[in-house]
This record gives structure tokens, C-alpha cells and sequence, in this order.
């Protein structure tokens, strides 16, 4: 399933980049294919946006899908091993 440009230009804020990120982006990190198949969902424009809904700094002008996805990855893995270690 293709992911609507309307959705993901509709989201706003780090809760909508969270909830898109569980419903669409998540996959087997340990499969290659199954990464390739997500990313066949969202276009650069997309993930471009949701890359910068998420961190203040610029995204390099050549940086690529899998890129964005990872940065995007990194972002939620970071807040949950934060959260993991909250007494």
C-alpha cells in the first residue's frame, strides 16, 4: 500500500510523526527486503517532511529515503530507550 502525500503533509507535530511511523514505517529491521518494501511507500518529498517536522537542523539536499528513514528511526529508538530507563 502507497502512503498518501495528503496524510503525511497533514502532519504537524512529533505525535502525528509518531503515529504515521508505528502505522506505515515499521518493518523487520533484521530483513532487507522488508525495509525496501516501506520505503516503496513514502517518496523523498514525504520523508523529507517528516524529517523535518521532527529535527530543527536542515536535511543535506542529496540525502536519500533510506537516510530520512533511518534519522527517522533513530529519533523514536532514542525516546524509547530514554523512556525504557525512567524509574
Amino acid at each position: 500500500m502507497v502512503v498518501k502525500a495528503k496524510e503525511v503533509f497533514s502532519i504537524k507535530d512529533e505525535y502525528d510523526v509518531r503515529e504515521f511511523y508505528n502505522n506505515n514505517l515499521i518493518y523487520d529491521r533484521s530483513n532487507e527486503s522488508s525495509k525496501h518494501e516501506v520505503l516503496k511507500k513514502i517518496t523523498v518529498k514525504e520523508s523529507r517532511h517528516l524529517y523535518s517536522t521532527l529535527y530543527v537542523s536542515s536535511i543535506r539536499s542529496q540525502a536519500r529515503k533510506v537516510d530520512l528513514l533511518r534519522a527517522i528511526e533513530m529519533y523514536f529508538d532514542g525516546i524509547d530507550r530514554a523512556l525504557a530507563m525512567k524509574p
